[in-house]
C-alpha cells in the first residue's frame, strides 16, 4: 500500500470497531497459519490428482462447461493463492472460533453456583494449562464481537488495557445461566482472569449466588474485596447490569485500576 492509502486505512480502522475486528482476525490468522505451517509447493501427482477428482464429481453431475471452468480456475497462477488463502483463513476461523471442549471441574467448586469459588476455580484451571479461551486476538473488539455473536444476555465487558499482549474470551453456562470469561495475558505469568454474569442472575440465587456479604458491599459500594492463603485477589464489581469478578496474583489496588479502565 501506499504511505497515503495505508494512513486512510489506519484512519478507518481506528474509527471503526467492525472493520477493525475484521483487520485484526484476518491478521491473526496470518500470524497462526505463518507460525504453524511450512509453504511446501504441492507435488505435480497431487496436483494432478486434484484436478482428475475434480473433472470426475463434475462430469457425475452431467455440467458439460464446468470442466474447463475448473480448469481456468485451478491454473490461474494469479488467483492460486488467493483461493488457498481463503480456505486458510475459513479453516482457521472454524478452528478459532468453535467451541473449545471445557474440562469437566470448570467451575467445579464445592458450591456449584458460588460465583467467587467458581472464579477462584477457573483461575487455577487457566494458569495450570487446563482451560484455555475459546478464541485469542491482539484486538479487545474482536473478543467483544465474538461474545456478543456468542448470545450473551447481559452487557458483556471487555477491557482496552495498555501493555496487554493477548485477549481470550470463553462462553459458557452454569447452571443454566449463560456466562463469559475474559482472559487478560499482560506476559508469560501475568494473567487477569474476569468472570462476567448477569447482576440479576446472582441476586436471584438460584442459578449463581454471592455470599450476603459480598451483596451487601456491592449494594453500598459497588466492589467486594476477597483473597485466599494462595494469595490470589478477587474483586467484584457492578456495571450497568453486568456483574464482574476479577482475579489475579495482582495487587489489589492495580486490580481496581485496571478494572476502571473505559
Amino acid at each position: 500500500m501506499s504511505d497515503q492509502a495505508r494512513a486512510d486505512f489506519n484512519r478507518h480502522i481506528d474509527a471503526c470497531p467492525p472493520c477493525r475486528a475484521r483487520y485484526e482476525l484476518e491478521r491473526m490468522c496470518k500470524h497462526i497459519v505463518g507460525k504453524k505451517l511450512t509453504m511446501v509447493h504441492t507435488p505435480a501427482a497431487v496436483r494432478k490428482n486434484v484436478r482428475d477428482i475434480l473433472r470426475g464429481e463434475v462430469k457425475a453431475t452431467s455440467v458439460d462447461s464446468a470442466e474447463s471452468w475448473i480448469d481456468r480456475l485451478l491454473s490461474n497462477r494469479a488467483l492460486a493463492p488467493v483461493l488457498v488463502t481463503g480456505l486458510a483463513l475459513i479453516a482457521v476461523f472454524f478452528f478459532l472460533s468453535r467451541p473449545t471442549q471445557v474440562p469437566e471441574d470448570f467451575t467445579a467448586s464445592p458450591s456449584p453456583s458460588d460465583i467467587v469459588q467458581q472464579s477462584m476455580d477457573n483461575f487455577s484451571l487457566i494458569m495450570a494449562g487446563d482451560l484455555k479461551p475459546s478464541m485469542t486476538a491482539c484486538s479487545p473488539d474482536s473478543v467483544l464481537t465474538y461474545l456478543h455473536t456468542a448470545g450473551i444476555p447481559f452487557s458483556a465487558k471487555v477491557l482496552r488495557l495498555k501493555d496487554c499482549q493477548s485477549y481470550g474470551a470463553i462462553v459458557n453456562e452454569v447452571n443454566g445461566a449463560r456466562l463469559a470469561h475474559v482472559v487478560y495475558a499482560f506476559g508469560d505469568t501475568d494473567i487477569l482472569y474476569v468472570y462476567e454474569a448477569a447482576k440479576e442472575e446472582a441476586w436471584k440465587g438460584t442459578s449463581l449466588s454471592l455470599t450476603g456479604e459480598a451483596k451487601q458491599a456491592l449494594e453500598e459500594t459497588g466492589w467486594y474485596f476477597t483473597s485466599d492463603k494462595e494469595r490470589r485477589n478477587v474483586v467484584l464489581r457492578t456495571m450497568n447490569g453486568t456483574l464482574i469478578s476479577a482475579v489475579s496474583s495482582m495487587p489489589r489496588d492495580e486490580m481496581m485500576a485496571l478494572l476502571t479502565t473505559n
